[in-house]
C-alpha cells in the first residue's frame, strides 16, 4: 500500500516517470491489483506513453471479466482510461 501511495503522490505532484517506476515492480509481481495498475495507466497517459498505456488498460479490461462487483468498477475504469487513450491518439473510441 505504501508504494501505491507513493506512486500516486508522485503522480499528484506531475513526477509521472517517476510513478511509474514506483509502480511497475507491484503491477508486475502482483498483475491482479487493479489500482496499481491504473495508477501505471494514469502515469503512463501523462508521460504520452500511450501504446503502453492502450495495453495496459486491455489487459485490465480482460482480467475484470469475473464479473463481480470489484470487477466491474475496474472494467469501467479501464474503459474511461481507453476512452482517454483513444482521444489522445486522435481515434475514436471503441466499446
Amino acid at each position: 500500500i505504501r508504494i501505491l501511495d507513493a506512486a500516486r503522490d508522485l503522480l499528484a505532484e506531475g513526477k509521472s516517470a517517476e510513478a511509474r517506476a514506483a509502480i511497475e515492480p507491484l503491477v508486475r509481481e502482483h498483475p491482479g491489483n487493479h489500482q496499481a495498475r491504473v495508477t501505471l495507466i494514469r502515469a503512463l497517459i501523462a508521460m504520452s506513453e500511450l501504446a503502453r498505456a492502450e495495453d495496459e488498460c486491455l489487459q485490465a479490461l480482460a482480467a475484470s471479466q469475473s464479473g463481480d462487483g470489484a470487477s466491474m468498477i475496474v472494467a469501467d475504469r479501464a474503459r474511461g482510461l481507453l476512452a482517454s487513450v483513444y482521444r489522445l491518439e486522435g481515434a475514436p473510441a471503441q466499446d
